[in-house]
């Protein structure tokens, strides 16, 4: 409902749908919450005139711009309440897309069941024979670049410590994972051993295996085989992460004097008392971005936390915010 012709707002109703009018004299605005409004009209709201109220308006203008609702006067009105910020995303910066990743999908989702432990075995000609390992994560994103054909970063508990290698797609069929990659070769065919690439991963790997520091996030690996990052959340609360997925969306040059390496970590929300996922929110799973900057994690709090849909998110998920950890 819009208020008459030749009337104004008096003020906001104590329920939102009301409209709330009182009629407009020529006499002035003396006593203007006295007046009556003439039928049909509603009585006024009993709030007293805005000290805000413009004076008259002249009545050469039409009905249709002496129309006005509430809600339009409410808008214009300031607010003591702090309008939301919006943010904006940011478009992807990565040309290399995670739908480009499907051949991933099956080794995460073993990862999540918590049935990894059969995925891979222990390189014989590097590892003691007999002792397996337990994938943990996949990290992707960086290739195929101009260096490197497609691959991702499988990061895996080796008996007691952590270490990585690269996964292939079969060749000719980048839409299935190559099994032979699953475990560590450090020549022949199946070659998937780091290589330069091991100065870049290696922190990572380390503070899975050793725990972090006490002035940030915990970092581990539970009994059930599942990589999480520990964090506090204040008051004494804290929350666990049980990371599947590490999305590359920006990285430094090779020769740059400081090292980054910024995107998206893709988590199932883990117990504190217990190894595995919550099991009200076992089959839900969540983003939150990262950057890890001269050898420091930085995570996104929990409340800029996203939940994707599925297991693999959509091309849409590489959008991020501009952030400044």
């Amino acid at each position: 409902m819009r208020c008459p012709s030749r009337s104004t707002v008096v003020g906001s109703c104590a329920r939102r749908s009301k409209r709330c009018c009182v009629w407009q004299s020529d006499a002035g605005n003396e006593d203007l919450e006295n007046q009556k409004l003439p039928s049909p009209w509603p009585s006024p709201c009993k709030y007293p005139i805005s000290p805000r109220t413009p004076s008259w308006r002249s009545f050469q203008a039409s009905d249709e711009d002496d129309f006005q609702s509430c809600d339009e006067a409410e808008a214009k009105e300031p607010s003591a309440t702090p309008l939301v910020q919006v943010r904006m995303k940011l478009p992807p910066q990565n040309k290399n897309r995670v739908s480009h990743y499907q051949w991933i999908e099956e080794l995460l989702q073993t990862i999540v069941a918590g049935d990894s432990s059969s995925l891979c075995k222990a390189d014989k000609g590097k590892r003691p024979p007999g002792q397996g390992c337990a994938p943990l994560f996949v990290v992707a994103g960086a290739c195929p670049n101009s260096f490197c054909g497609m691959q991702a970063v499988l990061f895996s508990q080796v008996g007691h410590g952590v270490d990585f290698w690269f996964v292939k797609p079969l060749p000719g069929n980048n839409d299935v994972l190559d099994k032979n990659t699953l475990k560590l070769h450090t020549k022949g065919p199946y070659k998937n051993s780091p290589g330069r690439s091991k100065q870049v991963y290696a922190p990572l790997a380390h503070k899975f295996a050793q725990g972090g520091d006490s002035s940030g996030p915990m970092f581990g690996v539970d009994s059930s085989g599942r990589a999480f990052i520990e964090e506090d959340l204040g008051n004494g609360e804290r929350t666990r992460l049980l990371i599947y997925l590490v999305w590359q969306e920006a990285w430094s040059s090779p020769i740059a004097f400081r090292k980054f390496v910024r995107g998206k970590i893709c988590y199932q929300r883990g117990r504190l008392e217990a190894p595995g996922p919550e099991e009200q929110t076992a089959s839900l799973f969540f983003a939150r971005q990262y950057e890890i900057r001269d050898g420091n994690v930085f995570i996104a709090s929990a409340g800029d936390g996203e939940p994707i849909h599925s297991l693999l998110p959509p091309d849409s998920f590489q959008e991020m915010y501009e952030t400044h950890f």
